[in-house]
């Protein structure tokens, strides 16, 4: 096994390209996701620093994911907050993590426009955390809740 903190930093630069290669990518749509989902398979099944636990990893079979539908697609608009303030979001461990409220995004469902605050994470390596509920959670989904 090599260094953990290079193959951490391997994991998520080749997490970034497929992200990358989904949204600038040439071609269908559809294409593009499918092998998005194929490649992040094989990175799931394969790689060290994977959350596949090691002894699953040779009988990962994939993730379940929904068929593609263009018509689910959402673009949002994001809109920068000037004081990027700290905030107390609550966990899934019951208490809260302080995040750095840093905007807001803006997308249209149907005709309802909707807004979900945008957060920056000073824990795991920095990032952009939108969290989010939905009617599905804590039946069909995870009861704490979505996230971008």
């Amino acid at each position: 096994m090599g260094d953990p903190y290079l193959e951490l930093a391997d994991y998520w630069r080749r997490v970034a390209s497929l992200y990358r290669g989904v949204r600038e990518g040439e071609g269908d749509a559809a294409i593009r996701l499918a092998r998005f989902r194929r490649e992040k398979d094989i990175l799931f099944g394969e790689h060290p620093q994977s959350p596949v636990p090691v002894g699953s990893r040779a009988t990962f079979g994939g993730l379940a994911n929904w068929p593609y539908q263009a018509e689910l697609r959402v673009v949002g608009l994001f809109t920068p907050q000037r004081d990027a303030s700290a905030e107390a979001v609550p966990s899934s461990g019951g208490g809260t993590m302080e995040l750095r409220h840093i905007g807001q995004v803006a997308f249209d469902i149907g005709d309802e426009i909707h807004r979900l605050g945008v957060y920056w994470f000073d824990d795991y390596a920095g990032g952009i955390f939108i969290p989010f509920r939905d009617a599905t959670n804590g039946s069909e989904t995870y009861g704490g809740g979505r996230y971008l």
